[in-house]
């Protein structure tokens, strides 16, 4: 998936109202159509795609260990506990797939994200660092604005 950008009032914003957009571009053509001007400061970030990343597996073995026990007592204590992390593993990667297909017969999918702040400034500071391709992080790091990416 191409990076894709969100921008809002605030980095600590909890729904950030603008984007997801291609590029910085956009962030700032957006805020400029919601009435920002371009002395307004607004917070720029990369969107993080939600990922499901459960381990149904070790949740249904305890569950089927939980109702065994409480139906029939402790002969049953012993149940399951031969699996081993590969044979879980193979029916976690299963039901992983059941899921995902049912969330997309459903229409379900997961259309959220979150976010990850990366730099505060002003409408114009946001067109001059898309000129520039690049903006320092707070964490010393770099954050790509190439079209694109």
């Amino acid at each position: 998936m191409a990076e894709k950008y969100a921008w809002s009032r605030r980095s600590d914003d909890e729904i950030w109202c603008g984007g997801p957009c291609a590029t910085l571009r956009e962030c700032v053509e957006e805020a400029l159509d919601d009435g920002y001007a371009l002395t307004d400061t607004f917070a720029i970030g990369l969107i993080e795609k939600y990922n499901i990343d459960i381990d149904f597996a070790d949740t249904i073995i305890e569950r089927l260990q939980t109702d065994a026990y409480d139906e029939v007592g402790e002969v049953s204590e012993d149940w399951l506990n031969s699996v081993n992390r590969l044979q879980v593993d193979a029916l976690n990667a299963r039901i992983y797939n059941v899921v995902i297909e049912w969330l997309k017969e459903v229409n379900e999918e997961p259309t959220f994200y979150s976010i990850a702040p990366c730099h505060d400034c002003t409408l114009a500071e946001a067109i001059e660092m898309h000129k520039e391709r690049t903006i320092n992080t707070p964490k010393g790091g770099k954050f790509n604005l190439e079209e694109g990416n």
